[in-house]
């Protein structure tokens, strides 16, 4: 009989790898309802094309995006996907403006520890706002996109503006994690 696996298996199982593999424990209660989400988000139960984690610091947010960024690999072998920190999309914009606007326009873009970033860095002189332009560009395209930050909704809209914020309302799916970090247990 063939043998079918839900994503939501496929997900936990590369989520408890990854934990594993840095030599933690992988505890199923604290994280089950975000696998859970993202689950249901992937597989199209939200018309979204965004997804946007955020939370305590160490909350597993990061090893959870990476998790579903192993999937997709899996599933769109041919599709361009970038995974970066928010920090190396702003040092792109300052020294690389051909890879950052690549970056910016492709398929499938995961992008760690937003909120981190410069909100302005010069590039030949020109002042330009990274993520701003960014997330413009990929909210009037609906591309895919998916996000993690340890900014609160009130602090994202501080930082981005609200025209910003109002746009990522829109666009992202929103899954809040306010467990404690999984970094200080073994």
């Amino acid at each position: 009989f063939p043998v079918t696996i839900s994503a939501l298996e496929m997900l936990e199982a590369t989520y408890q790898f990854l934990v594993e593999r840095r030599q933690r424990v992988y505890d199923q209660a604290p994280t089950k309802k975000h696998i859970e989400r993202v689950a249901k988000w992937i597989t199209g139960q939200s018309y979204k094309r965004g997804l946007l984690l955020y939370g305590n610091i160490g909350s597993g947010k990061t090893t959870l995006a990476d998790a579903l960024l192993r999937l997709i690999r899996i599933k769109k072998a041919t599709a361009k996907i970038y995974r970066k920190t928010a920090i190396e999309i702003a040092d792109l914009a300052k020294s690389d403006i051909d890879k950052y606007q690549e970056i910016t326009r492709c398929e499938m873009l995961f992008i760690d520890d937003m909120g981190e970033e410069p909100f302005f860095v010069k590039n030949y002189g020109n002042e330009v706002s990274p993520s701003v332009e960014l997330l413009y560009y990929r909210y009037d395209r609906l591309l895919f996109t998916v996000i993690t930050t340890n900014k609160l909704e009130n602090e994202i809209s501080d930082i981005y503006r609200p025209r910003i914020a109002d746009r990522i309302e829109e666009m992202f799916d929103k899954i809040y994690f306010n467990n404690g970090s999984f970094r200080s247990k073994k």
